[in-house]
């Protein structure tokens, strides 16, 4: 049996950079998305907090940036931009 694929490792070294309260949000997030619900300030905040996650794992695993790592290994569902959702106050 295979091991997990390069995109899993990374995304769960990048979510346990990640604190509770960040994964409550984005869940959060994801949650409201199919319901068409707005994305608060704090759930892009936490959006961009994985981002950044993401990028330093990715550099950690000796890729040159996130861009590289997502063309390598494309994900295999759309990902979500909290950018494109409109923000609460």
């Amino acid at each position: 049996m295979a091991g997990p694929e390069p995109r899993d490792q990374v995304v769960s070294a990048a979510l346990r950079r990640l604190a509770t309260d960040d994964l409550v949000l984005l869940i959060g997030a994801l949650d409201g998305q199919g319901l068409n619900k707005e994305v608060s300030r704090e759930q892009v905040s936490a959006g961009e907090r994985l981002r950044s996650a993401m990028e330093a794992e990715c550099l950690q695993a000796g890729f040159k940036s996130l861009a590289e790592f997502d063309r390598l290994y494309p994900a295999t569902t759309t990902p979500t931009s909290f950018r494109k959702h409109r923000m609460t106050a």
